[in-house]
């Protein structure tokens, strides 16, 4: 099956090195830039302020504060709940959700995932002593119900994801969003706050803005201005590639990680299960040496932990597949 995977990528992507997620620029981006340098490409002026509002748009979120990182949009959130005891984090997931939390100064415990979709299936109840950070992992939705406790939601891989209708980050008190080289869009970097709290965005925004300066420079923005404007065609293209890879796997012992019903996954990664870790680091290898670059997922957090059983039994055998848009 794994030739029959690289002919499949050979199609999508054709000759050459091909990589896992790589940016796609147009001559339009390179407009925005050039004309954000022209007004000023520090963190203020009309491309912060503009993309800002087109997300808000987009995500139909109150307020949208944007930042030079996803995981300091993640952080600047936490930094506000750090009256909490605990924060309740995913033990499979970027580690940027981990530091986050840490930098925050909370005491912290690992919840299990979900084997469908990755997501968070536990969360603490008692919105009181607990912050919940559940993370879309790969882009993909839950399935499950958000509105539990005091929810922050790491939604740093999920622009464009839908659950029930409703964006990823937009469920609890707050989201975070990123706009890393390798996301659905770019900004070069860069993250962004969802909330439609009036008090925690004046307060965030004052937080980041004098206490660390974690803000979006313009020329970030202007860039990351001109890609959202395409982006349910750049979604549209990235579902398209996940279900012919969902179309090969189809009926066989390898599990293509797939959208819940009614759920719209902006399949940032399009990700698959193998049978077993020989099974994945061999598949890894093949493609690596027919120049197709793969990542075998991420990292379990706490490798000992005796509570993450869906963890344990499938960190290791997971590898995402090269989900970039064709060039």
């Amino acid at each position: 099956m794994i030739r029959d995977l690289i002919k499949l990528i050979r199609s999508i992507y054709g000759d050459g090195k091909i990589k896992l997620h790589a940016a796609k620029m147009t001559n339009d981006d390179m407009f925005f830039v050039n004309e954000a340098m022209k007004d000023r490409v520090d963190c203020y002026g009309f491309y912060v302020r503009e993309f800002e509002q087109e997300l808000a748009e987009y995500t139909r979120s109150k307020h949208v504060i944007a930042t030079c990182s996803g995981t300091a949009a993640l952080y600047a959130i936490l930094n506000h709940f750090d009256d909490r005891d605990n924060a309740w984090i995913p033990n499979y997931t970027f580690k940027g959700t981990l530091n986050a939390v840490q930098k925050s100064g909370f005491d912290y415990g690992y919840s299990d995932i979900n084997s469908e979709t990755f997501g968070m299936n536990s969360f603490w109840m008692d919105g009181n002593k607990v912050v919940n950070v559940p993370v879309y992992l790969f882009g993909m939705p839950y399935g499950m119900n958000l509105r539990a406790g005091l929810v922050i939601e790491d939604a740093c891989q999920a622009l464009g994801t839908f659950y029930e209708g409703k964006h990823a980050g937009t469920f609890g008190e707050a989201g975070a969003l990123s706009f890393n080289g390798n996301k659905i869009i770019t900004c070069g970097g860069g993250g962004a706050i969802l909330t439609d709290n009036d008090i925690l965005a004046e307060e965030i925004r004052e937080f980041i803005a004098k206490d660390f300066n974690l803000r979006m420079p313009a020329l970030n923005a202007a860039l990351g201005l001109s890609q959202l404007m395409r982006i349910e065609e750049i979604i549209s293209s990235k579902r398209e590639i996940a279900h012919r890879y969902q179309e090969l796997f189809e009926g066989t012992e390898v599990k293509f990680v797939k959208e819940p019903k009614n759920c719209r996954a902006n399949y940032w990664l399009s990700t698959i299960v193998l049978p077993d870790s020989d099974n994945r680091d061999s598949w890894f290898d093949a493609l690596l040496e027919n120049e197709i670059e793969s990542r075998k997922g991420f990292e379990v957090l706490k490798d000992d932990s005796d509570q993450t059983h869906v963890v344990n039994e499938c960190a290791g055998r997971v590898l995402c597949l090269p989900s970039g848009l064709p060039f």
